[in-house]
């Protein structure tokens, strides 16, 4: 509930045996930005909304350059439910559901012989 309320969300840890897997997909899909570091990224989530910041010496750098991009990009609700909107419309793209057909072709076409 929280995630879905906050104008920036921060996963600043390396997701382990999902103990934190969920929380930058659920923080994104709420209309919010996200800042995560680059070992905290989940390569299987793409969206805009996710910001990586490097993890070494600039880190801190990047996190407060981010965290001002963030507050200078606020928008107003209305635009919060339409960047929301897109996220759910971009994950249920990906479901398993909408991926049937293109995999099951795929499947078909693997066991053609080749010619």
């Amino acid at each position: 509930m929280l995630l879905g309320r906050a104008d920036l969300s921060f996963v600043l840890r390396f997701p382990t045996y999902g103990e934190s897997s969920g929380i930058l997909p659920r923080a994104a899909m709420g209309g919010g930005e996200v800042i995560t570091v680059d070992i905290g990224a989940y390569p299987e989530f793409q969206s805009p909304a996710v910001h990586h910041v490097s993890v070494g010496r600039r880190t801190v750098d990047e996190l407060t350059a981010g965290i001002l991009q963030a507050y200078a990009r606020r928008s107003p609700m209305s635009e919060r439910a339409h960047r929301r909107a897109a996220e759910s419309a971009r994950a249920a793209a990906l479901s398993p559901q909408a991926l049937y057909q293109q995999l099951k072709q795929l499947l078909d076409d693997s066991w053609v012989a080749p010619t």
